[in-house]
């Protein structure tokens, strides 16, 4: 269950309810992607492990990147910078198989999104439900004037959502 928070904060300014699905999504992939990784290079210890394919693409970023820095700029592989030297890149560099990578849904990971009827995040329900994920509305803290939740609501939401199956 995600609780979107009200209001974006200076790291996040300009996002969407979709843009933290994506970020999170993202994030839980990667996670999962380290692990892979380690897996496989730990079994095929004499395999190239600097760079890997990476098919994710929930239309939040595109992965493998279509630029890649040339190592010569004294960068990073992904980084670019205003002047940076690039080149086109497959993302097909190495022998780490794209089946081993962790390419889960956002529904894989979010079942639920409670927003604040009020939010100053903007919410794309039908968007976020074709992803498999419940869009929930709560009413905000009515005293006050901030989109923020108001504990016993949250609370009466949550337990909805916790228990609609499980009532008679």
């Amino acid at each position: 269950i995600l609780i979107l928070n009200g209001t974006t904060d200076r790291e996040t300014d300009g996002y969407t309810a979709l843009d933290f699905i994506g970020t999170i999504t993202n994030a839980l992939n990667e996670s999962q992607l380290i692990d892979a990784r380690r897996a496989f290079y730990d079994s095929h210890t004499e395999e190239d492990s600097t760079f890997y394919s990476r098919p994710v693409n929930y239309g939040f970023r595109q992965w493998p990147p279509l630029y890649r820095l040339r190592t010569s700029c004294g960068l990073q592989e992904g980084y670019t910078g205003a002047n940076s030297p690039r080149e086109r890149s497959t993302g097909a560099s190495t022998p780490f198989p794209p089946e081993l990578v962790p390419n889960e849904p956002p529904s894989r990971y979010i079942t639920h999104l409670i927003y604040l009827s009020n939010s100053q995040v903007p919410v794309d329900r039908e968007a976020i439900g074709s992803l498999g994920i419940q869009c929930v509305v709560a009413d905000p803290d009515p005293n006050s004037e901030e989109p923020r939740y108001h504990p016993g609501l949250l609370q009466k939401v949550l337990s909805e959502i916790l228990f609609k199956d499980k009532q008679p």
